[in-house]
């Protein structure tokens, strides 16, 4: 007999979207990993324990200060992208949300 899994939160912003949820919680924890603001690491654990929504950490000054590093360099990586590889990481983001529906389905089906 399988285990049952436990329901993983759903993000506030996904608007009901398993995929989105799931990409964005993923998102998270990789933001989090990357940063060494300690307050910032223990706000993203609040959000995807539950305890936080997303929403309002958007609006807070430790989520804003904890992104916002990381939120210029990736700005200034994809202005330096040309239109051609810009339709592709837009044509693979699409394959992945594909992949990760497929996914969620299977999960959701055991």
């Amino acid at each position: 007999m399988p285990a049952e899994r436990e329901e993983e939160p759903m993000m506030d912003i996904a608007r009901g979207d398993k995929a989105v949820s799931r990409h964005l919680r993923d998102s998270l924890k990789l933001i989090r990993d990357k940063s060494d603001d300690p307050y910032f690491k223990s706000m993203v654990d609040d959000i995807l324990a539950g305890r936080q929504s997303l929403r309002e950490a958007a609006f807070s000054s430790t989520f804003e200060r904890g992104l916002s590093p990381m939120f210029e360099a990736g700005l200034q990586k994809f202005e330096e992208l040309s239109e051609e590889e810009t339709q592709r990481m837009a044509q693979e983001g699409e394959a992945a949300f594909t992949r990760l529906n497929e996914q969620i389905e299977e999960e959701e089906r055991l």
